[in-house]
C-alpha cells in the first residue's frame, strides 16, 4: 500500500490527512488527519503590513525626537548669545500676565522693536512649525492632495495682496473667530517653508533697522541652520533586491518602461474573448502588439476601445470584466468603458514632461529609446534628492535638457525580476505566450532557485530571496513546513503528496475583502427570497430543494429555460413538474455550482439527457433561445454556459488534478524540488472544484460554521483524489446521468473504499486542533485617545469627543452642563430632530448663537465640533498630563492560594505591553472596594497565559467535566475569560473560573500532540527589575 499525504492550505489554516492506499483492489485506510490554525500575517482592518504601525511609529518617535533636538540647540543657541536668559524663558510659562497672540507679534516684528521675550516666542515658533517641505522638490510638485493643495493656495494668496511675510498674511485673516490651527485632516493654514525662511529673513532684517542688538546676522545664520535643516534621503539603490533569475542583477523599477510593458504583456496574454455563441480564445500575438501601440498614443487603453480597435462584435464578451453590475437605479453598467485594460502610466508622465519642456517633436525622435525611459525610471526610483538624480542622469549620459525635464517626477518600488530578464522573457509574451510557458523558452524555470537546493528528508526553511513578496502567502507556507516536516519525522516517508490552496491565498486583501462583500450579499439575497417564497405559499426547508427552484423560477421569469413555456408558480413543490437541470451535464463537468444550475419542466429534462443545450436544441431554434437568455436575469457566468457549443470532459479533469496557479506551483516545486525519499516522490496539486466534486460523489457534508475540522475533511479527501480514482469516476459518470432516479435521488459513486465514511467520522472526532500560541510582545502602548486628568482628585477624567459620536445617552454626560446649558440645549435640540441619529444630525455644521453685540461686530459663529464628555474612570497611563487606557494584555499571570476553607481560589494578574521595562505587575483583578489585590509571597505563581494558550478547565473535580479550551481574552473588571474550544465548536465561551477546582495549562504541537506544562518560572519582561 502506498502512502499519501493531503494538504488543504488556506490564508489562516492547514488541514491534513494521511492515508494509506491499494490502487489495484481500491481499498484503504485513514492513518492521521489533524489541522493547524495560525494568525493571517496582514492587519485585518485593513490588509496592510503587521510591522506597518511598528515603522510608522519607529518613524514618529524619530520625527519627535528631531523636533526636540532641534528646539533644544535653538534654545542652546540664543541663551548662549545673550539673546534670552534661562530665567526669562522661564518667567515666560509661569507669569500670569496675558501673553500678546503669536500672529499679531509677528506682524508687530514689521514696524517695532520686539522685546527679548517676544523675539524669543517668535523664533521658537516657527522652529516647532516650520512649514511644510517635501525631501525633493518632485514631490512638492507631483503630490495630490488637500496639504499641496492648501499650500499652494496660500502662496497665490500671499503673492497677490503683497504681503510682506506669512506672518504678516495669517495676523490680518486670524480675525473675528477665524480658527488659526488647522483641524483634524484639514489643511487651510498650511504654508511652505521657504516662506518662513524669507519672513524670518524679513523679521531679522527689520530688527536690526530697529537698532535691535541681539538681531544679529550671525544668530540669524545659525539659527537658520538649525531651525530649517532636514536630514537629506539616502539613496534606495544599495537597498534594492536582486533578480529572481538573473541573481547578479538589480530588480527592475515597477516604472521602468520595460517593466510597464511586461505588465501589460501578462495581462494580455491572460485575457479571453468569449463570443455569442461562448466560445472563446485569447489574443494573438499582432492583437498585443496593437493594443500596446494604442498604449503608446493614449495614457490608457479601456476594454472599449480595446475592443473597437480590434474590430470585435458588440456581443464580445472579455473574461475578466462582470457584466452584472448595477447603478443606483438598478440599470446594468456596462464595464467596457470606464474599466481600464492597460496603460503606460509612468511612460507617459516621462514623455509629458519632456513634450512640455522640449516641444513634441523633439519627443518623437527619442519616442523608442527604451534604454533612455529603463535609465530615467530606474534614477528616479534610486535616488531621491534632486542632487543625487541629476548627477546620476548625467552619469548616463543623458542631454541635459531631458535631465531638466524629468528631474521633478517621482517613481518608486519594483518587480522581481530584472530588466535584463523581463527583455529575454518579454518577446515570447508578445507573441501570446502564457508568463511560465514564457519564461521556459526564454530558459528560465519557476523553481531554479529551489533546484540548487540539495534535497534531503526534510524541508528547509526559504531564504529571504526565495520568498514571495505576499506575507500571507509566506507565513502559509511556513506553517506548511513545520507541518510536513512533523509528519515525515512521525510517519516516515510518502508516495504521494496532493495540494490544494485556497482560491483566496494568492489574492490581494482588497480581492478577499470584495469575494467576502459579494458572499454577505448573496447571502441577503437569498434570505429576501425565502421569504418571497413563502409569501407565494411554498415551504422553502421541505425539501430545500424549493428555495433553489423558487430562486432559479425568478432568474428565468418563470419560464422554463430550454421551452420557454411559462412555470406555474403553484406546481414548483411538485417534484415531477420542474427539474434543476446541470447545463453543462454533471456527469461530463462535475461542476455543481449555482452558475451550472437552471430549472427546466421535467419533460424537457428528460429529453436532454446528457447533453449540452446546444447539442439537446434544434439547430432552427438556436439563435431564437439565444436572444431569449438575454431577456433572463442570468449572470454572464451562467449565460457562457447555456450558448458554450462544445465541452471537453478530458480538458476539465485535467484542469482540476493540476491547479496552475502560480501559488500552487510554487508550493509544488518547494516541496518536490526539497525532498527526496529515495521513492520517485509525486507531489500533484488539485483545484477546489474537484474536492467539492468528490465530497458530494461519497455522501461528504462540509460545514464551515461547525467547526475547524472540515479543513481535515478536505485534506483526506485530497489525499485519495488520485489520478486513477479520477479517471475511474469519469468513466462510469455518464452511466450514472442516465439511471433513474430512486427515491428523488440518483445513486452516487463509489467509495475509495467500503467503510471510508465511518473511518473518516472516527478520524474527524479524533481531531485535536492546533494553533498557534501569541506570545509576541508587539504593538502600541496606549490607547491613541488621551483623556483629561484635571479632575483625578474629583474621581473623574474628561475626553474631547466629537459630535459625530454623541447621541442623548452620551450628552448627559458631558462635563460642566449647568454652566454650559445653552452648548448642551442646542445639541440636544439637534440630536431630537434627527432621532438621536449623531451621523445624520450633525451631516451639517452646527452653530453656537452670537450675542446682538458679536452679530453687530460682525463676527462669525462658532462651529461647535467636539465637547467635553465625563468619565468616571481613573485607570490608565499618564500621557502627557493626561490618561490613557492601556492598548493591550500581552499575557496574564495565574497564581492561586487557598481559601479558608482549604480549596484553591484564582488570581490573575493582567500584564500590558506598557510594563515593559517596569517592574513585574503583582496586582490580581479583583471587583473588592479595596481595589486590585497585591500578590504577596502567600500566593504562589502556576503560569503566564497568552493568545491561544491551551487550558483545561475543570469546575466541579469530576473527571468527565474537565474541558480544553485556548484563551482568547480576559475582562479586566470581573476576570472573567473568553474562550474558544480548540475545534471552535464553541466561541467565544465566557467563564469565571476563580473558584474552579483545577486549571492546567498544556504545551501544543503542530499536530495537536499536547502535554501538560508541570512546572513553570515566571518570566521577566525584557528590562524588567525582578518581583517574586
Amino acid at each position: 500500500m502506498k502512502k499519501r499525504l493531503g494538504l488543504d492550505i488556506g490564508i489562516s489554516s492547514i488541514g491534513y490527512g494521511v492515508i494509506e492506499y491499494d490502487d489495484e483492489n481500491f481499498d484503504g485506510k485513514i492513518i492521521d488527519a489533524g489541522v493547524r490554525i495560525f494568525t493571517v500575517a496582514e492587519n485585518p482592518k485593513d490588509g496592510s503590513s503587521l510591522s506597518k504601525p511598528r515603522r510608522d511609529a519607529k518613524s514618529t518617535r524619530k520625527r519627535l525626537s528631531r523636533k526636540s533636538n532641534r528646539l533644544y540647540n535653538i534654545r542652546k543657541l540664543l541663551i548662549s548669545n545673550n539673546f534670552i536668559t534661562q530665567a526669562q524663558i522661564e518667567e515666560l510659562w509661569t507669569q500670569n500676565k496675558q501673553l500678546k497672540d503669536l500672529w499679531d507679534l509677528r506682524k508687530d516684528a514689521l514696524n517695532r522693536i520686539l522685546s527679548n521675550d517676544e523675539f524669543y516666542r517668535i523664533l521658537m515658533y516657527i522652529a516647532k512649525h516650520r512649514g511644510f517641505k517635501s525631501t525633493r522638490k518632485s514631490e512638492e510638485a507631483q503630490k495630490e492632495g488637500a496639504l499641496l493643495k492648501s499650500i499652494k493656495e496660500n502662496n497665490e494668496e500671499f503673492e497677490k495682496n503683497n504681503y510682506q511675510t506669512i506672518g504678516e498674511m495669517f495676523a490680518s485673516k486670524f480675525t473675528n473667530g477665524v480658527p488659526k490651527r488647522n483641524k483634524k485632516e484639514k489643511y487651510n493654514n498650511s504654508i511652505s517653508r521657504e516662506l518662513l525662511e524669507k519672513e524670518i529673513d524679513i523679521i531679522f532684517e527689520k530688527q536690526r533697522q530697529f537698532g535691535s542688538k541681539i538681531a544679529t546676522t550671525e544668530i540669524q545664520d545659525k539659527y537658520k541652520s538649525i531651525a530649517f535643516y532636514q536630514t537629506p534621503l539616502q539613496s534606495m539603490a544599495n537597498m534594492i533586491g536582486y533578480c529572481t533569475f538573473e541573481q547578479n542583477e538589480k530588480r527592475a523599477p515597477k516604472c521602468a518602461y520595460t517593466s510597464e510593458i511586461f505588465t501589460s504583456a501578462g495581462t494580455l496574454v491572460n485575457l479571453s474573448l468569449i463570443d455569442e455563441e461562448g466560445n472563446s480564445r485569447f489574443l494573438t500575438g499582432e492583437e498585443i502588439n496593437d493594443i500596446i501601440e494604442l498604449a503608446h498614443k493614449q495614457s490608457k487603453v479601456t476594454f472599449k476601445q480595446a475592443k473597437n480597435l480590434l474590430n470585435l462584435d458588440d456581443e464580445v464578451k472579455f473574461n475578466s470584466l462582470n457584466y452584472n453590475k448595477k447603478d443606483k437605479d438598478g440599470n446594468i453598467i456596462n464595464p467596457e468603458i470606464k474599466t481600464t485594460l492597460i496603460e503606460l502610466k509612468n511612460y507617459h508622465k516621462i514623455k509629458k514632461s519632456i513634450e512640455q519642456n522640449l516641444g513634441k517633436t523633439y519627443f518623437e525622435t527619442i519616442k523608442y529609446d527604451q534604454d533612455l525611459f529603463d535609465n530615467i525610471a530606474t534614477t528616479l526610483t534610486y535616488e531621491k534628492t534632486d542632487e543625487n538624480i541629476v548627477k546620476r542622469l548625467k552619469s548616463l549620459g543623458i542631454d541635459n535638457e531631458i535631465i531638466k525635464s524629468v528631474k521633478d517626477l517621482s517613481m518608486s518600488k519594483t518587480m522581481h525580476l530584472s530588466i535584463k530578464a523581463i527583455k529575454k522573457i518579454l518577446p515570447y509574451m508578445l507573441q501570446g505566450m502564457k508568463y511560465s510557458h514564457a519564461c521556459e523558452e526564454a530558459g528560465y524555470n519557476h523553481s531554479i532557485v529551489l533546484k540548487n537546493k540539495i534535497k534531503s528528508t526534510q524541508l528547509p526553511v526559504l531564504t529571504k530571496e526565495e520568498l514571495t513578496t505576499n506575507p500571507v502567502v509566506n507565513r502559509a507556507i511556513s506553517q506548511t513546513r513545520k507541518v510536513v516536516n512533523a509528519l515525515i519525522r512521525k510517519h516516515g516517508s510518502f508516495d504521494n503528496i496532493i495540494i490544494e490552496t485556497a482560491r483566496d491565498l494568492s489574492k490581494s486583501f482588497k480581492e478577499r475583502r470584495e469575494i467576502k462583500q459579494a458572499q454577505e450579499e448573496f447571502q441577503k439575497e437569498k434570505e429576501k427570497a425565502r421569504q418571497r417564497c413563502i409569501e407565494h405559499g411554498l415551504d422553502p426547508d421541505k425539501p430545500k430543494s424549493n428555495l433553489l427552484r423558487f430562486r432559479l423560477f425568478e432568474e428565468q421569469g418563470g419560464f422554463c429555460i430550454y421551452s420557454g413555456k411559462p412555470i406555474k408558480p403553484e406546481r414548483l413543490a411538485d417534484p415531477n413538474y420542474t427539474d434543476i437541470d446541470h447545463i453543462i451535464p454533471y456527469s461530463r463537468s462535475f461542476d455543481d455550482s449555482l452558475n451550472n444550475k437552471v430549472l427546466c419542466l421535467s419533460e424537457e429534462n428528460r429529453q436532454k439527457g446528457n447533453k449540452l443545450p446546444y447539442e439537446y436544441i434544434d439547430q432552427s431554434k438556436w439563435y431564437e433561445f439565444t436572444q431569449r437568455l438575454k431577456t433572463y436575469h442570468l449572470k454572464t457566468a451562467k449565460f457562457n454556459r447555456l450558448i458554450k457549443k462544445s465541452y471537453s470532459q478530458e480538458g476539465f479533469i485535467s484542469r482540476n488534478l493540476n491547479d496552475t496557479r502560480y501559488i500552487s506551483r510554487f508550493i509544488k516545486d518547494y516541496i518536490k524540488e526539497n525532498l527526496d525519499f529515495n521513492n520517485n516522490l509525486k507531489v500533484e496539486t488539485r483545484n477546489g472544484s474537484l474536492t467539492a466534486f468528490l465530497r458530494t460523489q461519497w455522501g461528504l457534508i462540509k460545514n464551515r460554521d461547525e467547526s475547524d475540522k472540515h479543513h481535515a475533511l478536505d485534506a483526506i479527501v485530497l489525499a485519495c483524489s488520485t489520478q486513477g480514482m479520477v479517471q475511474y469516476l469519469s468513466t462510469i459518470s455518464a452511466k450514472i446521468e442516465n439511471y433513474e432516479f430512486i427515491n428523488g435521488k440518483k445513486p452516487r459513486f463509489k467509495k475509495p473504499w467500503e467503510t471510508f465514511n465511518e473511518d473518516l467520522e472516527i478520524a474527524l472526532s479524533n481531531i485535536f486542533v492546533s494553533r498557534t500560541v501569541n506570545a509576541k510582545v508587539s504593538g502600541q502602548i496606549h490607547d491613541e485617545t488621551i483623556r483629561s486628568a484635571k479632575h483625578l482628585d474629583e474621581g473623574f477624567t474628561t475626553l474631547k469627543t466629537p459630535l459625530e459620536k454623541i447621541n442623548l445617552t452620551t450628552l448627559d454626560k458631558m462635563y460642566d452642563k449647568e454652566r454650559n446649558i445653552d452648548l448642551y440645549n442646542i445639541i440636544k435640540t439637534r440630536l431630537e430632530q434627527f432621532n438621536n441619529d449623531p451621523k445624520k444630525a450633525f451631516e451639517e455644521p452646527l452653530y453656537m448663537k452670537l450675542s446682538k453685540e458679536k452679530e453687530e461686530k460682525g463676527q462669525n459663529a462658532p462651529q461647535i465640533k467636539s465637547i467635553k464628555i465625563k468619565d468616571t474612570s481613573v485607570a490608565g497611563i499618564k500621557i502627557r498630563n493626561g490618561l490613557a487606557w492601556n492598548a493591550a494584555i500581552i499575557r496574564v499571570d495565574l497564581f492561586t492560594k487557598e481559601n479558608r476553607s482549604g480549596k484553591k481560589e484564582y488570581f490573575f494578574v493582567p500584564i500590558y505591553i506598557s510594563d515593559m521595562g517596569k517592574e513585574l505587575p503583582n496586582k490580581a483583578i479583583s471587583k473588592s472596594k479595596n481595589g486590585w489585590i497585591e500578590m504577596d509571597a502567600n500566593y504562589n505563581f502556576c503560569f503566564s497565559i497568552y493568545s491561544n494558550t491551551l487550558l483545561s478547565i475543570n469546575m466541579t473535580g469530576n473527571p468527565e467535566d474537565e474541558n480544553f479550551w485556548y484563551f482568547r481574552s480576559i475582562d479586566r473588571s470581573d476576570s472573567r475569560l473568553t474562550l474558544d474550544s480548540h475545534d471552535r465548536s464553541i466561541k467565544e465561551k465566557r467563564i469565571s473560573p476563580k473558584n474552579a477546582f483545577s486549571i492546567k495549562k498544556y504545551q501544543i504541537d503542530v499536530l495537536g500532540e499536547y502535554h501538560e506544562v508541570k512546572r513553570e518560572k515566571r518570566q521577566h519582561l525584557k528590562g524588567a527589575k525582578y518581583g517574586i
